[in-house]
């Protein structure tokens, strides 16, 4: 009888040891980033539906990150936020833009970019749209400054063919285009204040 109670004294002892070793090692693997699209860009915000748009890093290379449009009503701006999925909370050089068509529809409208290296989010970039076609970009590139994610989308640009600034590196609707193989050159880049 004795025997038997330290049986199931030991099995309990090794049942207890065995749970405490795999909690840490599922809560390591749930590591995810602490922002959101929706408080990153502010009060009044809400996503666009179908705008978000994964980042992925070589092909068919992991989700490193998730571009997001969305929207204002009563301010009538959209905003655009890329929020890291991988390399939390160590600073890689990402960057967010949001483009707005002009008034006649010409693609010769208004830009802005941010770009920095950042621990979880670029953005927010905010400009007012009125209701115009809008692109909507953003590139997260790996730790060595390697392997670019990039990931582009347009909203309200139904019947659109092409869209490009003058000057613009982004042409005729192809991704940006590194600069001496840095990373890639914007008009309308400011300097990299916004994010985390």
């Amino acid at each position: 009888m004795m025997r038997l109670v330290k049986k199931k004294a030991a099995l309990a002892v090794l049942a207890a040891a065995a749970a405490t070793t795999v909690v840490p090692a599922q809560a390591a693997s749930a590591v995810t980033n602490p922002y959101r699209a929706e408080s990153v860009c502010g009060s009044g915000f809400t996503k666009v539906p179908g705008a978000m748009r994964p980042m992925r890093a070589g092909f068919p290379g992991g989700v490193v990150g998730y571009l997001y449009l969305l929207h204002n009503r009563e301010t009538r701006q959209h905003c655009v936020v890329v929020m890291k999925a991988t390399s939390l909370g160590t600073a890689t050089t990402t960057q967010a833009s949001l483009e707005v068509d002009s008034e006649n529809g010409n693609g010769r409208g208004y830009n802005q970019a941010i770009q920095g290296k950042y621990r979880y989010y670029a953005g927010p970039v905010r400009l007012r749209t009125d209701g115009r076609c809008v692109r909507y970009s953003g590139m997260i590139y790996s730790v060595d400054g390697t392997m670019p994610a990039y990931a582009e989308g347009t909203h309200g640009c139904e019947g659109r063919q092409n869209w490009g600034f003058p000057g613009s590196p982004m042409g005729q609707g192809g991704p940006f285009a590194p600069m001496d193989g840095g990373v890639p050159a914007m008009p309308g880049l400011v300097p990299p204040a916004l994010g985390v």
